[in-house]
């Protein structure tokens, strides 16, 4: 995610209080965790298969003092969701900002468990969470589930944002 793109989503989200929990999927460099964190959200975990990537953003974290606060996980975000997304050790007693940010190429090879996997986001939010997804253009959003919507272009990103209440 470009840079003025993360500003604007931030800006539109306000700022997180300690109570927050940010999720980063496909994390890459782990961005919009150390954002959310640096913002003022009290914790955050990133999902990022390429272990090598995950260990940088092990580093970073240990390097800016935020390793306490940040959990990374070396795995493919649809397994994890698989073996965690029912899990009792995910917070329900705060709200979850999910930086939703698949490459392009998959939300269109894989639509199916990309769909799958935001309709279970969604269900699984506690109040006042937020749910941001990163797409392109020739993403539609007849598949994003049932929720008041709001999308922002950012070209080449459009980000779509919903709050759950």
């Amino acid at each position: 995610m470009k840079n003025r793109t993360r500003e604007a989503i931030f800006n539109l989200l306000g700022r997180p209080d300690r109570d927050v929990w940010g999720l980063d999927l496909f994390a890459g460099t782990g961005a919009m965790a150390f954002e959310a964190l640096s913002r003022g959200a009290g914790a955050a975990l990133c999902v990022e298969r390429h272990r090598p990537t995950a260990k940088q953003i092990v580093a970073a974290a240990e390097r800016l003092g935020l390793a306490d606060r940040l959990q990374v996980v070396a795995q493919d975000v649809f397994r994890w969701w698989d073996l965690m997304g029912d899990s009792p050790s995910l917070p329900q007693d705060r709200p979850w900002w999910v930086f939703c940010c698949p490459p392009y190429r998959l939300l269109h090879e894989d639509p199916e468990r990309i769909d799958g996997l935001l309709r279970q986001l969604k269900q699984r939010l506690p109040p006042a969470s937020w749910l941001v997804l990163e797409a392109d253009e020739a993403f539609s959003s007849v598949r994003l589930p049932p929720g008041d919507w709001d999308r922002r272009a950012y070209p080449p990103a459009v980000v779509y944002l919903c709050r759950k209440d």
